[in-house]
């Protein structure tokens, strides 16, 4: 998703390198969709660089760091060995040293591996976000293993950004209470508290309503969206062989096809109530506005 940032507030841009190492430089360029350069902000490398204090075994779930501090459950980082493996780790939960990891490892890694976070963070400040318009650039430079990569990521000024997320994990179990058990929470990349399902369910929402040719970022309520999120991160469990119910276990394609039915038919019901559409930014949403009609989808199977 282009990340998006409120009119005359700014935010943090975040960057994660996809190179399995930490940079060890890194610097940002703002520029305006016109090309117009604005501002340099300083640029912060996740300050995470440590090591394992043990061997792991590749299947572990757990690690042992020599020092835990900064490690932020849900964040990706790189594991490094001496021996040339290395491989990206999600943390699900950190307890003073020690991190439980989302996936079990796919390498053996000795003690003295390193762990490192790569993410990189910048300001962007009001003024850098005072204009209504999308294609911004954000022109990064790092450097990895002495090799100089830059990347450059887009993002738009808004009058709504839609939360994320935009459906609690408690509100999800309250959707679909007989789907959604503690045992799949905890299972494979959906665990979590099913921070997978519902980031990709929102992901889905907004790509469907661009395909729609309409902009997200213009209706003025996106709770209006929030049983399409559930749907799409039901829809997404299901593809994954997930939430399927006992009756459905014969058949798992039938109840995909299902789940993918029940959501086109919710998404085009949120389509149908959510009138707060500002199709000129202004601010405002009139009678003609709430008038248009976005396209729905139609589901064939």
């Amino acid at each position: 998703m282009r990340v998006q940032f409120p009119l005359g507030v700014g935010g943090t841009l975040e960057y994660e390198p996809p190179e399995e190492d930490r940079p060890s430089a890194a610097t940002v360029a703002l520029y305006s969709p016109a090309g117009t350069a604005l501002t340099a902000p300083a640029v912060t490398i996740d300050p995470v660089n440590t090591t394992l204090s043990a061997s792991a075994s590749a299947g572990a779930t757990q690690v042992t760091l020599t020092s835990g501090t900064g490690v932020v459950a849900r964040r990706r980082y790189a594991i490094i060995g001496a021996d040339g493996e290395r491989e990206f780790v999600r943390v699900k939960a950190i307890a003073s040293s020690v991190v439980t990891l989302m996936e079990p490892l796919v390498h053996a890694h000795a003690s003295g591996a390193v762990f490192a976070g790569n993410r990189l963070t910048a300001p962007v400040s009001t003024t850098d976000a005072a204009t209504l318009d999308e294609g911004y650039e954000a022109r990064w430079t790092y450097t990895i293993d002495s090799v100089v990569r830059r990347p450059i990521v887009r993002f738009d000024v808004v009058r709504t950004v839609w939360p994320r997320p935009l459906v609690s994990t408690a509100a999800f179990r309250r959707y679909a209470p007989a789907l959604l058990s503690r045992e799949l929470e905890g299972d494979g990349e959906d665990g979590l508290d099913f921070a997978t399902a519902l980031d990709q369910g929102h992901e889905r929402v907004l790509r469907d309503i661009r395909n729609a040719a309409r902009d997200p970022s213009r209706f003025r309520s996106p709770a209006d969206f929030e049983a399409a999120v559930c749907e799409a991160a039901l829809l997404h469990l299901a593809t994954n062989g997930g939430a399927i119910p006992a009756n459905w276990s014969s058949d798992p394609g039938g109840y995909v096809s299902l789940r993918r039915l029940e959501y086109d038919q919710v998404y085009n019901a949120c389509l149908g109530v959510a009138k707060e559409y500002d199709e000129d930014e202004d601010g405002v949403t009139n009678d003609g506005e709430q008038d248009v009609k976005p396209k729905t989808r139609r589901w064939v199977r």
